[in-house]
């Protein structure tokens, strides 16, 4: 495999209160471990508690663009990745890499962080792929690997949330956008279905002690208009579990 020089970038941002999934330490410490076994350089940014999202990933481009790494592979501080690095022994000439990991998606359905296209600024995201090597139109960004000739080759800023991330509802982001853009010059986005990640979600307990009651009622009174009549409830079997007596009409 020929060497090569990699700066991973570790996104901390407001998302999930600025901390890092344990397993996605074990998962750095991995990627030293391919530093050491293939005699490239591996070296560490991170992005600690910048926002909005777009801003943090332009941060880390600019910092690796003042170093001498030939790519910049952006983490999220929720995604932990598998052994993503020994995609080198088969990444060809390809420039982009958007390693694949789960998403949820409006509605509660789980898709892929990939995506097609379908005009007019709205996706169709995967539900599966490919084995092997495949190009998408568009990717998530939580496990994302460039070239540095693609960043020389984009106008500032990379990364832009626009209007147009909010469109009929389908939230799309500086991810897709900066796929589309570098599209347009000619750099297509790659997936490999050999090196999937993890994706978590995590919730502030407290929050949800705080939200949850709101979330019963919302959802009772929902089932109650949905059914035609009014909806058992907890207290119909005795338990009141937020001694705030039945949910009101």
């Amino acid at each position: 495999m020929k060497r090569t020089s990699v700066m991973a970038a570790i996104l901390t941002g407001q998302e999930r209160q600025f901390w890092i999934h344990p397993e996605l330490v074990g998962a750095c410490l991995h990627m030293l471990r391919w530093q050491n076994e293939t005699g490239s350089v591996l070296t560490f940014q991170f992005v600690y508690g910048t926002t909005p999202v777009d801003a943090a990933r332009n941060k880390a481009v600019e910092t690796f663009l003042a170093s001498d790494a030939e790519w910049l592979l952006q983490i999220d501080n929720d995604v932990v990745p598998s052994l993503i690095l020994n995609v080198f022994q088969d990444i060809g000439d390809r420039k982009i890499v958007a390693f694949p990991y789960p998403l949820a998606w409006f509605g509660g359905d789980i898709v892929f962080a990939l995506a097609t296209v379908r005009g007019g600024h709205t996706y169709e995201l995967h539900r599966g792929m490919k084995q092997g090597w495949s190009e998408v139109d568009v990717a998530g960004t939580g496990c994302f690997m460039v070239h540095r000739d693609v960043f020389l080759a984009l106008d500032q800023p990379w990364f832009t949330c626009t209007p147009q991330c909010f469109h009929k509802g389908l939230y799309s982001g500086e991810d897709f956008n900066f796929c589309e853009k570098a599209k347009a010059k000619g750099f297509q986005t790659w997936t490999h279905s050999g090196f999937p990640c993890k994706h978590f979600r995590t919730v502030d307990l407290m929050q949800m002690m705080q939200l949850l009651p709101d979330a019963i009622t919302k959802y009772w009174t929902a089932l109650s208009e949905h059914i035609g009549q009014r909806a058992p409830t907890s207290l119909d079997l005795g338990v009141d579990f937020f001694n705030k007596g039945e949910p009101s009409k």
